[in-house]
């Protein structure tokens, strides 16, 4: 009789300490399960909140200027953040339908490439801008009318350098309006892609109208 209570007492121990060990467990997953959608609902807000910046790119009428604006945003992006934080980098691609000009042609443009051209093309304007005749820099030139050209030249008795002149001033206005077109061209966004595991926007594809 004794040892049939020592065996219910054991059994009754090792029904209570399975009991509470099967407790602590519910209770742990319940804390785990609880501590990931926290962490699930944190990074979806901060998702939401990042991708609030590059939503106002994703609609149809949008200008060349802002188009540049945004390879800006994307490669300081991933020069300064993405690395750092360990998130994907940001990629856009730009489709231009028809020629603007020597430094944007035709075809698609990665953030990068769209920076370079417009880095080139200023650079040339201000080499151009820079040339001097009859003590007046082109840029000032640029805004003269023909006669007034003439009249200058003429005053400085330097008529012979008057379609040199002309011909850099050509240049120049040309490429002013290049990057004037650029700035003012009509593009839409085309396709937005989010990274699988964060929810950020990874890539924003564009195309001129």
């Amino acid at each position: 009789m004794e040892n049939a209570s020592k065996a219910l007492i054991m059994a009754g121990g090792i029904f209570i300490a399975i009991l509470i060990i099967t407790l602590l467990v519910f209770f742990y997953n319940n804390i785990v399960t609880v501590q990931n959608a926290d962490e699930q609902a944190e990074i979806i807000e901060q998702s939401t909140e990042f991708n609030k910046q590059y939503d106002v790119y994703n609609r149809n009428n949008l200008y060349g200027s802002e188009i540049l604006s945004l390879a800006n945003k994307m490669e300081d992006y991933n020069r300064k953040e993405a690395v750092e934080k360990g998130y994907p980098e940001m990629e856009m691609e730009v489709t231009i339908n028809d020629n603007v000009g020597t430094y944007f042609t035709r075809g698609t443009y990665s953030a990068e490439q769209l920076q370079t051209a417009l880095a080139n093309l200023q650079a040339k304007e201000e080499e151009y801008a820079n040339v001097s005749y009859c003590g007046r820099r082109i840029s000032d030139l640029s805004t003269m009318r023909t006669n007034e050209l003439q009249q200058l030249f003429e005053n400085n008795h330097n008529t012979g350098k008057l379609a040199e002149a002309q011909a850099v001033i050509t240049r120049y206005v040309t490429l002013k309006a290049e990057e004037t077109e650029m700035r003012t061209k009509g593009f839409r966004c085309t396709q937005v892609v989010y990274d699988d595991q964060t929810g950020r926007i990874i890539l924003m594809k564009f195309s001129s109208t």
